[in-house]
């Protein structure tokens, strides 16, 4: 009997050491790659070249009016997104072709203005440009620090991305500790705070990918705008001409 004590004893030990040796071991590179083989494996979503995705967005408080919008996305980082209105057509369009970024956005008479987007500017929006952006923090090696925490009654894991570039804006992703799927992004800068929450993953091609995003914006720390965005179909690899970009 003695004999199983001490060796239970051991094994309860070797098991306490393993678990504080994977918390002190814990990092970003590690979780992304856990995320990205949990959500279709890495290998399989880097050869992903384009991506279509389609979706309805509900924002809070305006129940009369329903969005849909439609975003394109094409390697390297080529970009397309527009969103219609019901009733009254297309009220933004955003393109990025590599090397031109521009913004039109229409009136009630359909008149356009187009914003032009570069600099430091465009810098920073181009990181929105990718369907997988996490892969390409991961092939980046973007310095991050992770940690593990309590969120109310869920264990999860918290990655801070040390961006060096953007001393004034910060990122932190929230990872399931099961599964390693993203459930919460927080994106804040001098004066907003966005906290996007994501559920119900579906899979597309072999790819999951939450089908529900709700967001909420803060400025100044008060309540600016609570939005929902239903994916409603993902469409991969399609072929795209350069010409939906520009």
């Amino acid at each position: 009997m003695s004999k199983i004590i001490s060796l239970l004893l051991i094994s309860l030990s070797l098991q306490i050491y393993a678990q504080d040796l994977d918390q002190n071991n814990l990092n970003g590179q590690t979780i992304f790659n856990n995320y990205l083989n949990s959500i279709g494996e890495i290998d399989k979503i880097s050869k992903i070249n384009t991506l279509i995705k389609k979706s309805i967005i509900k924002i809070d408080g305006i129940s009369e009016f329903e969005m849909d919008s439609e975003v394109l996305y094409k390697k390297p980082n080529l970009y397309s997104s527009k969103i219609n209105l019901s009733n009254l057509g297309i009220i933004q369009s955003t393109k990025y072709d590599g090397n031109i970024c521009k913004i039109t956005r229409y009136d009630n008479n359909n008149k356009e203005t187009t914003t032009i987007i570069d600099g430091k500017t465009l810098e920073k929006k181009v990181k929105d440009f990718y369907p997988f952006p996490i892969l390409t923090i991961l092939n980046n090696k973007v310095k991050c620090k992770a940690e593990k925490i309590l969120n109310e009654k869920d264990t999860l894991y918290k990655v801070f991305i040390n961006d060096e570039n953007s001393i004034n804006d910060s990122l932190f992703l929230f990872f399931d500790t099961s599964s390693y799927l993203l459930v919460k992004k927080v994106e804040s800068n001098l004066k907003s705070i966005k906290t996007t929450e994501y559920f119900n993953y579906e899979e597309f091609d072999g790819v999951k990918i939450p089908t529900i995003e709700i967001s909420n914006t803060k400025i100044d720390n008060k309540d600016a705008q609570k939005s929902t965005n239903k994916i409603i179909d993902i469409i991969i690899n399609k072929d795209l001409d350069l010409n939906n970009f520009q």
